[in-house]
């Protein structure tokens, strides 16, 4: 399969695993998600997928996945993921995707964003809006060396701990730490959260 009919899908609520491992699909028609709440795995291993439509996710509770091992996928459209619980693995193994629109994710309920953002090797712009809830330690950006400053403190600025006592550790990579002016570090470090 390389290319989809238009479809119906205004009723739709679960776009989850709706395209999943169409390995030679190109392109994508516009889909009405504007119900969706289920979005995981959407496009997971369309590997031949160089972009997405504009959807509407302003609904959408789980993007766990949803654009897992798109190694050809060099943008992704605005996304709004304000009602968002689940961002594990979203952009995982996107290694052409250099930049990620405006992304939020305050309604975050725990530590669900592991590997969100694991081998995108050529990631350069991501910037947050809201909070990033920290309810324990996490690894992010490890495997991303090419992001810019501004979107490393997009990220530090929006970090949160959740604990009224306790200091969790982010590590985002020796490369990223290094690109950081001690009174940039100290931001994070003034919310008990340590970056390594």
């Amino acid at each position: 399969l390389t290319s989809v009919p238009q479809i119906d899908t205004s009723k739709g609520t679960t776009f989850s695993y709706m395209f999943y491992v169409c390995t030679a699909l190109t392109s994508i028609p516009k889909i009405d998600t504007s119900k969706g709440t289920n979005f995981s795995a959407m496009f997971q291993s369309c590997r031949a997928l160089t972009s997405v439509p504009q959807i509407d996710t302003s609904k959408g509770t789980n993007f766990n996945s949803m654009f897992r091992t798109c190694p050809t996928l060099t943008s992704v459209p605005q996304i709004d993921t304000s009602s968002g619980t689940n961002f594990s693995y979203m952009f995982c193994d996107c290694s052409k995707l250099t930049t990620i629109p405006l992304l939020n994710m305050s309604s975050m309920s725990g530590t669900n964003w592991t590997n969100m953002f694991q081998t995108c090797t050529a990631l350069e712009n991501v910037t947050f809006e809201g909070t990033i809830p920290v309810r324990g330690n996490m690894t992010v950006f490890s495997t991303c060396p090419n992001l810019t400053v501004e979107s490393l403190m997009s990220f530090i600025n929006a970090l949160t701990n959740m604990s009224s006592s306790s200091t969790y550790k982010i590590t985002i990579g020796s490369t990223n730490l290094a690109k950081l002016t001690e009174e940039q570090i100290q931001i994070a470090t003034d919310k008990r959260i340590t970056l390594q």
